[in-house]
């Protein structure tokens, strides 16, 4: 199994929102990411914020 990781967790300062949920032809940059990667593997997991509304797994503490 090939698995796609999107990178979605910065905070976004710069930019002045969240710049995965910017609407760029009537739905969000993360989705069109998501939809292109999906094509060329098995599974794909966003890192990032809780978006809410969305399945998500809880992070698991580590030191450092």
């Amino acid at each position: 199994m090939i698995l796609g990781a999107v990178l979605a967790g910065g905070a976004s300062r710069r930019f002045g929102s969240d710049k995965a949920l910017a609407m760029r032809d009537g739905r969000p940059l993360i989705a069109h990411v998501v939809d292109a990667l999906a094509t060329q593997v098995d599974a794909v997991v966003v890192c990032g914020r809780d978006w809410g509304g969305l399945p998500s797994i809880a992070d698991r503490p580590a030191p450092g």
